[in-house]
């Protein structure tokens, strides 16, 4: 009988001992991660509802993404401590996403002065005391995304709306009037005798009208 308890204490001392080794890895890579990982534990009323989430882990780029040292979260309150950076709606959420079992999954565009980045990738996975929280800074990405958008619905030359752009306004205002029951109004200008401008001055002379109009428009 003792050897065999011997024998069932070493085995529960050489599991702790691998478990709290998984555990350290785990830690340093959250903490060696370029995303910003935040480790928040649900906080529950006596009925068993969702009412804050405090920050029980965060690594340095995440504490760096919200202008803050990294001792200055953890133990923090997103509602009670945070509020003014971390809205309701993001709170409902998280709670959400517990309830519900479901990752978020969302870009979003913050406040340069209180983050460091305009746009961030924020995904948020339940976890057995709350939710697992990264945050990744992809503005130079959405920019792009936006400078190609327009390139795609705007004249290079004029920086007018194309076809394509004027099609999407178009379409998007008249879903507008249809829902307000108003009347839309559409305007249509023409350049006269801008081919005798071309032939007479040149395509260059022509260019350059158009950009005249194009900012007077």
């Amino acid at each position: 009988g003792w050897w065999l308890l011997r024998r069932e204490t070493v085995r529960r001392g050489t599991d702790e001992s691998a478990l709290r080794q998984e555990m350290r890895r785990l830690q340093d890579a959250m903490h060696a991660s370029a995303d910003g990982v935040f480790l928040l534990r649900a906080l529950r009323d006596v009925t068993g509802h969702v009412t804050d989430f405090e920050i029980t882990d965060a690594n340095p780029t995440g504490a760096r993404l919200l202008r803050a040292a990294r001792g200055e979260l953890v133990g923090r309150r997103l509602r009670r401590d945070l509020s003014d950076q971390i809205s309701a709606t993001l709170l409902e959420q998280y709670a959400d996403a517990i309830a519900l079992n479901t990752p978020l999954v969302e870009d979003v565009r913050v406040d340069r002065r209180r983050f460091g980045a305009g746009w961030l990738l924020h995904q948020a996975v339940p976890t057995a005391e709350g939710v697992a929280v990264t945050i990744r800074d992809i503005s130079t990405r959405k920019r792009e995304e936006i400078r190609l958008r327009r390139a795609s619905l705007t004249d290079h030359l004029t920086q007018l709306y194309n076809r394509r752009g004027f099609m999407t306004l178009a379409e998007q205002h008249l879903r507008i009037a249809r829902r307000q029951e108003k009347d839309v109004v559409l305007l249509y200008v023409d350049m006269d005798e801008f081919k005798q401008l071309n032939d007479s001055f040149g395509h260059a002379e022509g260019d350059r009208a158009l950009m005249a109009v194009g900012r007077l428009l």
